[in-house]
Order: C-alpha cells, then structure tokens, then sequence
C-alpha cells in the first residue's frame, strides 16, 4: 500500500512540479534567451498540463462514490420503504405507495 501511495504521489505532485522546476532551470541557464523562454513554456506547459489532468480525474472519480451511496440508498428505499434519511419511516397515516 505505501507504494501506490508513492506511485500516486509523484504523479500528482512531483511530476508537474519536477517539469516546472525544470522549465525555469533552463530559463535562467540560457540567460533569459530565447531558448530558455521557449523551454520555460514547454516544461511549465507539460507541468501544468499534468497536474490539470489529475485535478479532473480527480473530480471524474469522485462522481462514482456519489452514484454508489445513491444506489445503496435505492436499495434500503425497496427494502423498507422509506429513504436512509427518514428515520422515523413513511408518515403515519400514509401507507407505502
């Protein structure tokens, strides 16, 4: 387990990081020319792009949790009538329908 979370820390977080540190490396090495402007825009460009990339998986994945908690309370509704929510049951007075 401790190494899916190295494995999912370097591609979150050292990687975009690593290729940005990288973009502004070059550029100060070349003296602020223009390779080192066109490199600083590359790498900080593969950075960010990777790091935008995880940030909407992210948000694509959480999605699932929120559809399997939906299913579970669909299924707790057809076996006891009423949302998980709605402790006390279905209203008196009203049976299911």
């Amino acid at each position: 387990m401790a190494r899916h979370k190295l494995q999912v820390a370097f591609w979150r977080r050292w990687l975009p990081a690593a290729l940005c540190l990288l973009g502004v490396i070059l550029l100060i090495a070349d003296d602020f020319n223009l390779f080192g402007v066109d490199a600083f825009a590359a790498f900080c460009g593969a950075g960010l792009s990777v790091a935008l990339t995880n940030v909407l998986w992210r948000i694509g994945i959480s999605g699932n949790h929120d559809r399997d908690d939906e299913e579970d309370a669909r299924r707790y509704l057809a076996e006891y009538g009423h949302w998980p929510e709605d402790r006390d049951g279905p209203p008196q007075g009203r049976g299911p329908a």
